[in-house]
């Protein structure tokens, strides 16, 4: 089985750019919650803004992180206005595990795109010996003495 191409950067540095994926997600995601009144809306827009990341860098651990800090932020300002990371048991938990779906969704959509697109190794073809001429004989009376 083929590899896809290597990530578009390591897990540190898609970590990193994934904490300002996050905190740039977040304006959309506490607008859509805002004028829907409902927390879901960010989590759906959040959860888009980690598939397109996850699909883009195709590094499945900067992309659990990123969704894990995405989660952070949801957590943090959009369902307790005040900043408190609080664990609210299976909400949260679900909540969690929708941005991590995203994230390995996205990676393999990523990986899957990128060999769709790879150019298949040229095929040198072996070298093949020459047939065999085959000699015309010519037939001779037999002799039978």
């Amino acid at each position: 089985m083929r590899e896809s191409g290597p990530p578009v950067a390591g897990a540190a540095t898609a970590s990193a750019v994934g904490f300002f994926v996050a905190v740039a997600g977040m304006v959309p995601a506490g607008a859509a919650s805002w004028w829907s009144g409902e927390p879901v809306a960010a989590l759906a827009v959040l959860g888009i803004v980690v598939l397109g990341y996850a699909c883009a860098i195709r590094n499945l651990p900067g992309s659990l992180m990123t969704a894990l800090l995405c989660w952070m932020f949801l957590n943090s300002f959009v369902i307790h206005a005040h900043g408190d990371l609080i664990w609210e048991g299976s909400a949260d938990l679900a909540r969690l595990a929708a941005l991590a779906g995203a994230a390995l969704i996205g990676t393999a959509c990523g990986c899957a795109a990128v060999r769709s697109h790879e150019q298949p190794e040229p095929q040198i073809p072996a070298t093949r010996r020459a047939p065999e001429t085959e000699h015309i004989r010519t037939l001779e009376p037999l002799n039978h003495g």
